[in-house]
């Protein structure tokens, strides 16, 4: 009847909004995985980056530990030779004792002739009985510090194991946190979707960069100095060595067919290159940026910006005033990037333009 077919339809209806509720809730969570994409690369470049430093640091306390150990080698073998000396002193003067042991002390001094001749012989054994005692106690010295360097040694070798120990532990960590970085990028380049999210993150990026510079139009000072960077178009350094192996503007992707529209240029280089400051200019941003990985934003003066993203490492920060050509970081692989590249842009404000057009032609 009427009645339970209303029933039948509300029935219908109740079960359609939590059909239509559960979709919601997967895009939901699909749209909280694609944000994780940048998110997830950014937490496994700045856990390198610290075990780089921390790396770093046990190298150089491998090397402190090293030259200690040197150091004590040369002085155990200094003071072996020294002991070694005065063990012979010792052994010379005993012998000496031994051989002279049938004239005692006072049958040397009743031997006198007189009492100045009593005086002199008297001085004279004093004198050697000073001395006897005095190569003694500097043998015994010699011996104890000896000893002491030993002991110090023995805790350096056991502080250059451990610390060739840690060295080992934290390449292993090192290894494993760049194997999950690998991995990570390996879906985007295999799964078309997560191509897409990555692609649709770095255009948000991207336009977070330019709401960045907006900011800092607003807030920059006025009196910059490198106000001609207008003047040296078609004439400026590049930013390091290397080919171009991505171009400014929009281009097909090889494998998913899609387009993406950059921003900037990528030169492809070597880990640890320096990058340099294409013309001087005032730090505006230094630290890291999800999607660029470490990036560092230069204000040229007259609203002209120079960026420079994908470092390993940063040798400025905010607010320093940089020359042209000052290195201001080395080349890395951090952000949306596997190889070794440097991202670089060159905007007026808002608007980005061809990095080929400013820099020298090779």
């Amino acid at each position: 009847d009427l009645s339970r077919d209303i029933n039948n339809e509300k029935k219908e209806l109740e079960q359609l909004k939590k059909n239509l509720e559960a979709e919601k809730q997967k895009r939901l969570a699909a749209r909280k995985k694609e944000r994780s994409i940048l998110s997830d690369l950014e937490d496994s470049d700045r856990s390198l980056s610290l075990k780089a430093k921390e790396l770093a640091a046990i190298n150089r306390k491998l090397a402190e530990h090293k030259r200690s150990a040197e150091k004590l080698e040369g002085d155990i073998r200094s003071l072996e030779d020294d002991v070694d000396s005065k063990k012979d002193r010792v052994r010379s003067q005993v012998r000496k004792l031994y051989q002279d042991s049938r004239l005692s002390n006072l049958g040397i001094l009743f031997a006198s002739s007189d009492y100045y001749d009593f005086l002199k012989r008297y001085h004279y054994l004093a004198w050697i009985s000073q001395r006897e005692t005095q190569l003694l106690s500097s043998y015994k010295t010699a011996l104890t510090r000896l000893g002491d360097k030993q002991d110090r040694m023995a805790s350096a070798r056991k502080e250059l194991l451990e610390s060739r120990a840690a060295v080992a532990s934290k390449l292993g960590e090192i290894k494993s946190e760049r194997s999950n970085k690998n991995n990570i990028l390996a879906s985007v380049r295999k799964d078309s979707r997560l191509h897409e999210q990555a692609i649709d993150e770095l255009e948000d990026s991207a336009n977070r960069v330019t709401a960045l510079i907006q900011q800092l139009e607003k807030k920059r000072e006025k009196s910059l100095s490198a106000a001609g960077f207008f003047r040296r178009k078609g004439e400026l350094d590049w930013p390091t060595l290397g080919s171009v192996v991505a171009f400014f503007g929009r281009q097909k992707h090889p494998k998913f067919d899609t387009l993406i529209n950059k921003k900037g240029i990528e030169i492809e280089s070597k880990l640890g290159q320096p990058i340099r400051a294409v013309y001087e200019g005032t730090v505006a941003y230094a630290d890291w940026f999800k999607g660029f990985g470490l990036l560092v934003i230069l204000d040229h003066g007259n609203n002209y910006y120079t960026l420079y993203a994908h470092a390993a490492r940063l040798t400025v920060a905010a607010g320093d005033h940089v020359k042209t050509q000052q290195i201001i970081g080395e080349i890395g692989e951090t952000g949306l990037t596997g190889e070794a590249k440097l991202y670089f842009e060159i905007r007026r404000g808002a608007d980005a333009m061809d990095p080929l057009a400013w820099l020298k032609k090779r």
